[in-house]
């Protein structure tokens, strides 16, 4: 599949997203047109999420997110998802507030990826759907597995 064309556009267009956008993740697009986001159309989507996240907090320039910047970036969707779902506005998302999030996100995921508008996930837009919840919350450079200490676990040395 020839995307690199494609890509630039996607690239720049996502650079246009507004603040809020940019915090909603990805944004998952049939970008040739066969009617299926493929697993490599949800790499290209990510990809281009996080460089917008780069672009908006990397502060200092460098073209890589140290700690405090990957945790500025966390706390702003955090926040937006804090505005956004905090119904009874206590400043704490409830058990009910956050199965509402989720299940927003999921909707909202699962709706992306129903290219034909048909209400249906075909097992072929299914593909396109695993791809994208297999790589949720994980670090993709090093395939989910980030060392601490030498050892495989949860953060990232920088």
């Amino acid at each position: 599949m020839q995307l690199s064309a494609t890509r630039s556009i996607v690239f720049v267009t996502t650079l246009l997203v507004t603040t809020a956008q940019a915090q909603t993740g990805p944004q998952f697009k049939d970008l040739d047109g066969d009617g299926v986001i493929s697993a490599e159309e949800v790499a290209m989507a990510r990809q281009v999420f996080r460089e917008s996240l780069g672009a908006r907090f990397d502060r200092n320039g460098d073209g890589t997110l140290t700690r405090e910047e990957r945790e500025a970036a966390r706390k702003a969707r955090r926040a937006a998802r804090l505005t956004e779902f905090d119904k009874n506005g206590d400043g704490v998302l409830s058990k009910a507030e956050r199965a509402a999030a989720r299940e927003s996100r999921e909707a909202a995921l699962t709706a992306q990826f129903d290219v034909d508008n048909d209400g249906v996930i075909s097992d072929a837009e299914q593909e396109g759907l695993d791809a994208a919840r297999a790589g949720r919350g994980r670090g993709e450079r090093d395939g989910g597995k980030r060392e601490r200490d030498g050892k495989q676990g949860n953060k990232r040395q920088d």
